[in-house]
């Protein structure tokens, strides 16, 4: 699949000061809308507690934004950026020159499984697996859907992050991951929902974790970060206002 879309590059400032850094993304609202939140903090906060990861996950990975983000605030961490959209992966690789980003071109769900890509016509973070209005009359692409259970790095002991952005294929990620041994249960977990059932489920799904922040965007999608019980210190639970 050949990248019809423009593309563009901007200047990522760096916050500790060091050189700054190219970043290629589709020239759209949406695209420059999504990347720009990433750099600026406000899909995810730096929160100084937070625990240390030793591998970070991120499925649906797009142009690598996330992947990017995670690796030059977390430069011990190896990234495994997870995109099944073709068009994506020149980009990908591109914007993830030189840092610990490893790519793998396909994506996860509950069990491996084929399926079939939609790409959206304005952005291509509207690609999906699932069905949706910003999928209609598009473009396929035949792919396979890996498990995620299969994925999980064997070292992983808790030290690992999961950050979910699939457009509806959140809820078998994230059950394949609950039904992970304890102690492989990632510390930390960043998801994009699309919509209200699904963020209620988390709440029941996601029990052994806090959600510690949260960006809503929409009466049905949102952005939530979870962070393990035992991850988070009793002096950022103190303030708790108890009934």
């Amino acid at each position: 699949m050949e990248n019809q879309r423009p593309i563009t590059s901007e200047k990522i400032e760096m916050i500790d000061g060091s050189p700054s850094r190219d970043f290629s993304f589709f020239e759209n609202e949406i695209d420059r809308g999504e990347c720009a939140a990433w750099f600026s903090m406000q899909r995810f906060p730096l929160l100084a507690w937070l625990p240390k990861p030793t591998t970070i996950l991120d499925v649906g990975a797009n142009v690598g934004a996330a992947s990017v983000f995670f690796a030059l605030n977390y430069p011990d961490a190896t990234i495994h950026a997870y995109e099944p959209n073709p068009e994506c992966w020149n980009l990908l690789e591109l914007n993830t020159v030189g840092l610990n980003v490893e790519i793998h071109r396909y994506g996860l769900a509950y069990c491996k499984q084929a399926a079939t890509l939609r790409t959206g016509p304005a952005s291509a973070l509207a690609s999906c697996v699932s069905k949706s209005a910003g999928t209609l009359n598009l473009g396929t692409h035949q792919t396979t859907l890996q498990s995620v259970y299969e994925e999980i790095p064997d070292h992983a002991k808790g030290g690992w992050w999961l950050s979910l952005d699939v457009e509806g294929m959140e809820r078998g990620i994230i059950q394949g991951v609950m039904e992970l041994p304890e102690w492989k249960s990632p510390d930390v977990i960043f998801v994009e929902f699309h919509s209200e059932k699904f963020r209620r489920e988390l709440e029941q799904t996601l029990n052994e974790y806090w959600l510690c922040f949260g960006r809503i965007t929409g009466p049905h999608r949102g952005e939530l970060l979870y962070v393990r019980n035992e991850c988070v210190p009793d002096d950022v639970l103190a303030d708790e206002i108890t009934e």
